[in-house]
């Protein structure tokens, strides 16, 4: 050839088959030659001319396909049958890489893109084959070509390959170390077994895109546990969904001892991973792992865990934490716990006392029985609340309506905001009757008129609307 030769395709069958040493070559000058070895003197014939330099040619079977700048051409030397032409999507600053995964699919690389395509035969005993794109993958095209250069014993298999290509980032290079990790993982018919070394990048930590690659052909393989590692190493988010996904299984028999670097990656997702899955990760070491990060992050941790596993979350330590660093949450909590006999109503109490948070106190109280003490409590909070717990108490709902009289006679404040409630539990005329001689109740005629109009509002419902009908305009039409 007049100019440089770029690539050489021997044909598989050249050891064994003495009549078919046949080679196959493209260079320069854009000619890709066939050359048989003869008795006498080599033949060559030109398949290919023109389209620029040829940058590679891989052969398999009876299929030879090479690839320039401008496309990938496909033909079948047997048959002179052309299979295929796969154009090239952009501008290329070189020619393609190839490389063949088995005898029907075929390994394009671009720049920056990837393509997997699949030989197929037109029907049944008919020899006449076709190439499908089946996937394009925006992965570095140098990746083709590293594979190419692996032991052509070891053939990579295609659903694996895939797995990996679709989760390789642009970023990762395909390193030495990184190919040779997936020569390894490609290995056709191995499996991880129970007890068998695993493999895994030597020396320092995987970087955050090799990891992620590697870990996909380990769950691909069925070792995630291996795949988790990877990424936790690798500091990798992608950790969390996979433990969360495999979890149930029951495959990670040491998910514990890596609590420490989850937490680390991500402190919220260990804790929602922590508490969804109770049994792999106990709440004593979650909990101690988080006590370097301050007391908000066991708050946290705990609260979600009284939602998702309540038989094995610390209330105590809750109820604690929720009163130093949330105490307008508090009565709401103790609400709830104190229903379900999850705490003790005097450690409660205690508690929520030394907190100073009224409102969780009167709860307490009104767990222990003490339902007329609960009120005055949530009366210094204001009248509403107190009449919260009112509508609550079933058996000392009368009780607290004495109760509730005898403090309006005796405070013309209260007396003020009673008048003053829409929903009273107390008619307005029994609150009239106790207010005695001399007491001053502020704004004492407004309120005794509202009253009025909400007591003649019941018992007549139609005399506001009529009322409103009558003011309209006497020009608009009345209905009687």
């Amino acid at each position: 050839m007049p100019k440089p030769v770029l690539s050489i395709a021997i044909y598989p069958g050249y050891a064994e088959a003495p009549g078919r040493r046949v080679v196959c070559c493209g260079g320069q000058d854009g000619r890709l030659v066939l050359s048989r070895r003869g008795a006498l003197e080599a033949k060559h014939a030109t398949l290919h001319l023109g389209e620029g330099p040829i940058s590679c040619v891989r052969w398999r079977g009876p299929l030879v396909a090479w690839a320039t700048a401008k496309s990938v051409k496909l033909v079948d030397v047997d048959t002179h049958q052309k299979v295929g032409f796969i154009p090239c999507s952009s501008a290329q600053t070189g020619g393609g890489h190839l490389c063949w995964l088995s005898d029907t699919a075929l390994l394009i690389g671009w720049d920056q893109e990837v393509l997997l395509v699949e030989l197929r035969q037109m029907g049944d005993g008919v020899a006449v084959h076709f190439a499908e794109v089946l996937r394009k993958m925006p992965v570095p095209g140098e990746l083709v070509r590293q594979l190419a250069q692996l032991d052509s014993a070891l053939t990579p298999c295609p659903t694996a390959l895939m797995a990996a290509l679709a989760r390789w980032p642009r970023r990762a290079k395909p390193t030495a170390a990184l190919m040779a990790n997936l020569q390894r993982a490609l290995r056709p018919g191995e499996k991880s077994l129970e007890g068998c070394l695993s493999w895994e990048p030597q020396g320092d930590e995987p970087e955050e895109q090799a990891a992620e690659v590697l870990a996909s052909l380990h769950e691909t393989r069925g070792d995630v546990e291996t795949a988790a590692r990877l990424l936790a190493r690798a500091k990798s988010p992608r950790v969390f969904p996979l433990l969360k996904k495999h979890l149930p299984a029951g495959h990670f028999s040491g998910a514990a001892a890596a609590l420490p670097q989850l937490v680390a990656l991500d402190t919220a997702e260990a804790i929602r991973l922590a508490a969804e899955f109770p049994s792999t990760f106990p709440p004593a070491d979650v909990l101690a792992a988080l006590v370097p990060l301050g007391e908000c992050w066991e708050l946290r941790y705990l609260r979600i865990l009284s939602e998702t596993a309540p038989d094995v979350a610390n209330l105590g330590r809750l109820v604690e934490l929720m009163a130093a660093l949330q105490p307008h949450r508090l009565a709401s909590l103790l609400d709830k716990l104190l229903q379900e006999q999850a705490v003790g109503a005097q450690e409660a109490l205690e508690v929520s006392w030394a907190a100073g948070a009224l409102d969780a106190s009167a709860v307490a109280v009104a767990a222990l029985g003490h339902t007329r003490e609960a009120f005055d409590l949530l009366l210094q909070q204001g009248l509403s609340k107190a009449l919260e717990l009112e509508g609550k108490a079933q058996g000392d709902a009368f009780e607290l309506k004495e109760h509730l009289l005898t403090l309006a006679a005796q405070d013309a404040h209260i007396c003020g905001r009673l008048l003053n409630e829409n929903d009273l539990p107390i008619k307005a005329v029994e609150i009239f009757r106790s207010i005695p001689p001399g007491l001053a109740v502020p704004g004492i005629s407004v309120l005794a008129l509202k009253a009025l109009q909400r007591a003649e509002s019941v018992r007549t419902p139609g005399l506001t609307s009529l009322c409103e009908h009558e003011d309209m305009d006497e020009t608009s039409p009345k209905h009687v």
